[in-house]
């Protein structure tokens, strides 16, 4: 006979188990969707494992501590760039977190996002905050994984010492553009100060 605690401890193993294959199956099926050429499925399958959401954690309230900084979850970081990137409060008592960058390097992505929008027009938008204020250009890009294709645009920051509002154009084309990289960059040679970026969005653009 297997005791209660034990019994517990066994069936607890066999549900994560599950939910791990579970989680992996629903990572490998757009892949898979993919390899067969069914895009809408792919792109079906995709938008219900993000809770058809278009855009993972942009308020950057999901951490991971796992590689020792807290980065932002759902968005990758260059070796490069993992000590120059975390995710903090950007004053004492606030509620909420944002992505702070510090000394990145010139004109790669920072960090980036694998994404699998339909072909159209999207709109992303983002707050950013720089102390000193340095007039610092900021690019988000969305590039084809097939056809290397990419569509973006350049926010420059004013000098003036306090959270700013932005908004930048993106286009999926119609052909060769299943799966995209949406990547942000900080435009520039030197970056020795830090700047915030939070409430990062994106939507279909409406007509």
């Amino acid at each position: 006979l297997v005791s209660a605690p034990h019994a517990l401890e066994g069936t607890a193993g066999v549900v994560a188990e599950a939910d791990l294959h579970r989680e992996r199956a629903a990572l490998l099926a757009p892949a898979l969707l993919l390899r067969a050429r069914d895009l809408d499925d792919a792109r079906a399958v995709w938008a219900a494992n993000h809770g058809n959401a278009l855009l993972l954690n942009g308020d950057f309230e999901r951490v991971d501590t796992g590689s020792g900084a807290n980065v932002p979850t759902d968005w990758s970081i260059s070796e490069e760039d993992i000590q120059a990137v975390d995710v903090a409060r950007p004053a004492a008592g606030d509620a909420s977190r944002a992505l702070r960058l510090y000394d990145t390097r010139s004109s790669a992505p920072i960090i980036s996002q694998r994404l699998m929008l339909a072909p159209g027009s999207y709109v992303l938008s983002f707050r950013a905050f720089e102390n000193p204020a340095a007039g610092s250009i900021l690019r988000w890009e969305l590039r084809c994984s097939q056809s290397g294709a990419d569509s973006g645009g350049e926010s420059t920051l004013s000098r003036v010492p306090s959270w700013q509002q932005f908004s930048v154009d993106l286009t999926v084309p119609n052909l060769n553009c299943p799966v995209q990289r949406l990547a942000l960059k900080r435009v520039g040679d030197i970056h020795p100060h830090e700047l915030w970026i939070d409430d990062v969005g994106l939507k279909p653009k409406v007509r």
